[in-house]
């Protein structure tokens, strides 16, 4: 094997002059450039590129050269660079496209009002036709600021070896550069579609080379299609089990790895002072796990920590005011009004919100709650005439650009006969996900539209799937944080006024139904901790490590029947004690699967648990002894939530509707149906009617009896999309529905909350939150709790 020669220089003159000390590779080994940029690097069989690192200062054109028996000399001009010791990149993964999108457009938009470092895209641009489509439409050039890549599994093709089509659009699967004080190390997935050429031990003697050029305190930060690790160390090994060779990153100053593959945003501190994890979905489509469509923005500093957020894709110049407006006029016991507008540009935050209420004030500033949400309060000055009102707000993005909405409510005297100022009973407890261990959707009352706001209180960060559960007189719901784990809580506010009466802290996002049992409020959040927290005081009174240890996060719906809690995912799957955590059982008969967003369902002595991909599985819930399975007929795609009504199941799932037998799991019926029920809703069943949500057609109402379809009622586009692979256009209720009266009450990933009839499907109700919702309602005597994306908690009331 012939050595590789070659000069590294800068091309900013024309004396051409070389730089010394930048890093060049082989792939396997690395040197140092001398005084007169020249390098020299010994070479092995498998060298098909020689690629230069480029430092904090300096920039390539093209950062690699194939390898040619007729290139006598591998130069590579550079120029310089501003150096930035505070910047911010943006990451992108699993896009797994060939077309054309907004997503694209908005990230362009993102890069030329922001000016970020890089984008980085950790892979999984899809065979063939995505590679190919992303070297000529993500690139460099394209979306002007430089653009990196990762090789992932999907990006490993037939051929010669399975990262030979990648190299021919993208170089190099293994290379390094600088920004700031901080080294950047891409390594490539070690497995794939096909075999790579590349192994483990490679990898390792490369990244070995690479940092001993480097010093050891100096910020690192990792980038992968996947995960090294799941627990605490991050040791990088040479894949022989024998040899005990690894590298302690650690120990090397590793602040971060950020990764992509399971379609999933998940932020972890591995240890206190450890590195944290970053993984970010999709940014042109729902994940598997159902995590927005986003893309994530790295704030880096001087020392190399990392602060991120996740920019939802798709929304476009959005904005809404909550309230007050017209039928919706929460107002608190010192006279003052809820201002609460909602506001979001996914290429440009929002830095200011301020308001106008004509003939009553000027201007006054709303605070920032959430990503979405700012909100004030207002006195009216004149509080002894029914007046009308116009509101006018205006939200200023970070590139300058102004939304503006406009509102007209008219504002009657305390005294007018039509104001019900009486404090509405909320006696009727709602501990689980529609109220009950079956989710059978039903409130015991009738609540006939129209509903008006009776309060709205945002509690600081955005609520997913916890759906709201009411007892003791408190209503109670949960946050993530997928950006930094930090603004992540169990939270409490009174059911009469909205006031929040306490914040428990949880270590990751609680992203799915929390339940209430014995005075305690239970929830998992996404590293498979349970904290028990008391309804009354926000004590906690214990907590468990479910030792859940895996990818991706914990994002299944815990259900109570008062005595026992059941959470967990496969093996850490267990039946807990709620007044101790004590585990009652186990569950050692199945594992694997995705991420899975069903909450947990109890009947007939039967818990029925899911592992997305994989199956649906029945538990005796005294035992935890796994009395059937479901692997086929489609019940492996697990979104959907199973309702029991009159000893029977009840799901939805991939295009089919099912009736199940609890005990023995024999499907007693079956129907495909023409919609997609990948969405997250459990079914409303009535004596006649079958009524579930769905991820592409709004609500649909079947036949109980038959499984034939009666009616639909649509939904508008999604503000944000959620539903596994789902993109542009798509219409998702992922949320379910809940009977009061002969109306349905559900909210859709449009924003909007609806009610309509439940033997038509007529529409008889809505308003527009202005934030997608997740949540489903719940129904406590005279009120109607809910929770939007951008952190809004409200409670609305029957109507004069």
């Amino acid at each position: 094997m012939r050595p590789f020669r070659g000069r590294v220089f800068s091309d900013a003159d024309t004396q051409c002059r070389g730089i010394e000390g930048v890093p060049v590779s082989d792939g396997l080994h690395v040197v140092r450039s001398d005084a007169e940029g020249c390098f020299e690097l010994p070479g092995h069989d498998s060298a098909r590129f020689i690629s230069v690192h480029q430092p904090p200062d300096f920039a390539a054109s093209c950062h690699f050269i194939r390898t040619d028996a007729a290139v006598a000399s591998y130069d590579f001009a550079m120029r310089p660079k501003q150096r930035r010791e505070h910047f911010s990149f943006v990451h992108i993964s699993d896009t797994e496209t060939a077309e054309m999108g907004d997503w694209l457009d908005e990230l362009k938009d993102f890069v030329r009002d922001s000016q970020p470092a890089f984008i980085f895209h950790t892979g999984d641009l899809c065979y063939a036709g995505g590679i190919d489509w992303h070297s000529r439409n993500f690139t460099s050039a394209t979306m002007g600021t430089p653009v990196y890549t990762s090789l992932g599994n999907h990006d490993l093709l037939a051929g010669d070896y399975g990262e030979q089509f990648f190299e021919t659009r993208f170089g190099p699967v293994n290379y390094s550069f600088e920004e700031g004080n901080v080294l950047f190390v891409v390594t490539p997935m070690n497995h794939g579609d096909f075999e790579p050429s590349y192994s483990q031990a490679r990898i390792f003697t490369w990244l070995q080379n690479l940092l001993a050029l480097f010093p050891q305190k100096q910020p690192k930060i990792i980038f992968n299609h996947d995960l090294l690790t799941n627990g605490l160390n991050f040791d990088f090994s040479d894949g022989d089990d024998h040899s005990g060779s690894v590298i302690e990153l650690s120990s090397c100053n590793l602040k971060a790895w950020l990764y992509g593959h399971w379609h999933s945003h998940f932020h972890k501190r591995h240890s206190p002072d450890g590195p944290i994890s970053l993984g970010t979905a999709v940014v042109a489509k729902g994940g598997i796990d159902h995590s927005p469509a986003a893309f994530r923005v790295v704030d880096v500093d001087a020392e190399g920590d990392v602060r991120t957020q996740l920019r939802c894709s798709y929304v476009h110049r959005h904005i809404t005011v909550v309230s007050p407006r017209q039928d919706h006029l929460p107002r608190g016991a010192d006279g003052a009004f809820t201002v609460s507008v909602n506001a979001y540009h996914t290429p440009s935050p929002t830095v200011a919100v301020r308001c106008r209420i004509h003939s009553d004030t000027g201007w006054f500033d709303l605070k920032p709650r959430s990503a979405w949400n700012w909100s004030a309060t207002w006195l009216p000055q004149d509080t002894t005439n029914t007046t009308t009102y116009t509101l006018t707000t205006e939200a200023r993005l970070a590139n300058g650009r102004t939304l503006t909405a406009h509102v007209e409510f008219i504002l009657t005297t305390a005294a007018d006969p039509g104001t019900d100022t009486t404090d509405p009973d909320v006696a009727t407890e709602w501990p689980n996900l529609l109220g009950n261990t079956g989710h059978d959707g039903g409130a015991a009352r009738a609540l006939p539209p129209p509903l008006h706001l009776h309060w709205v209180h945002n509690v600081g960060a955005s609520i997913f799937m916890a759906s709201p559960v009411v007892a003791q007189g408190r209503v109670f719901t949960a946050t993530i944080d997928d950006g930094n784990a930090e603004d992540c809580a169990i939270i409490a506010c009174d059911a009469v006024t909205g006031q929040q009466i306490w914040r428990y802290p949880t270590r990751n996002s609680v992203k799915n139904t929390i339940v209430y049992a014995a005075g305690t409020v239970i929830a998992t959040d996404l590293h498979g901790f349970t904290y028990a927290v008391d309804a009354a005081t926000g004590a906690l009174r214990w907590q468990k490590d479910l030792q859940y240890d895996r990818l991706p996060g914990f994002v299944s719906g815990l259900v109570t029947d008062g005595e026992s809690v059941f959470t967990g995912f496969g093996h850490s799957l267990q039946a807990l004690a709620v007044t101790d955590g004590s585990t009652l059982w186990r569950n050692s008969a199945w594992d694997g699967g995705e991420g899975s967003t069903p909450t947990m369902t109890l009947g007939a002595g039967v818990l029925v648990a899911s592992s997305h991909w994989r199956g649906l599985y029945g538990h005796d819930a005294a035992t935890g002894e796994l009395l059937w399975q479901h692997t086929e007929h489609g019940l492996r795609f697990r979104d959907g939530t199973v309702t029991y009504r009159d000893n029977l199941f009840f799901l939805a799932a991939q295009d089919s509707l099912f009736i199940l037998d609890p005990r023995s799991g024999a499907i007693e019926q079956q129907r495909q149906a023409d919609g997609s029920f990948h969405a997250a809703s459990a079914p409303l069943i009535t004596n006649d009617l079958f009524i579930v949500g769905t991820a592409d057609k709004g609500v649909a109402a079947f036949s109980r009896d038959t499984l034939e379809p009666l009616w639909d009622h649509p939904t508008g586009k999604a503000l944000s999309y959620t539903v596994p692979y789902a993109c542009s256009g798509a219409a998702a209720v992922e949320t379910s529905p809940v009977l009061a009266g002969d109306t349905i009450y559900f909210a859709a990933s449009d924003g909007i909350f609806r009610g309509i009839d439940v033997h038509t499907g007529t529409g008889r109700w809505q308003m527009d939150l202005g934030a997608p919702v997740f949540t489903t309602a719940a129904i406590s005597g005279e009120l109607l709790f809910l929770a939007d994306f951008s952190g809004n908690l409200y409670a609305f009331r029957q109507g004069g």
